[in-house]
């Protein structure tokens, strides 16, 4: 019988977010000291409320969810996705160009996540 009951997709996004943000203001004080924490501009707060809330919250969340339904084999499988996300989405926000090479790779994340699906 375990000690603790398994945690489900929202406390476990929520615990992974916490101990991530501990962290990375640990590890910012040392190089940063009193600069680490500063108050950003709009275009910047707005970008990091969207990383917070919705990129790292709901993809937590979703992958977890994900977890829970399909396994864990069959949901490491589609983490290959994640560079052809960021592909993707990368020209939406103004920081690269999807061309033929990503393409390219693109298409063959897909045939492996296909392959891999047991097609």
């Amino acid at each position: 019988m375990p000690v603790l009951r398994t945690p489900g997709p929202r406390l476990l996004s929520a615990t992974v977010c916490g101990l991530a943000a501990a962290e990375s203001a640990s590890i910012g004080l040392l190089p940063a000291g009193d600069g680490l924490l500063r108050r950003p501009g709009g275009a910047e707060a707005a970008a990091l409320l969207w990383q917070a809330a919705v990129v790292t919250v709901v993809g937590f969340v979703c992958w977890y969810m994900g977890m829970q339904r399909i396994g864990a084999e069959r949901a490491t499988l589609f983490s290959g996705l994640v560079p052809v996300a960021a592909a993707c989405t990368a020209p939406l926000v103004g920081t690269g160009s999807y061309g033929p090479a990503r393409a390219a790779g693109s298409a063959l994340v897909g045939a492996g996540v296909d392959l891999g699906r047991g097609r």
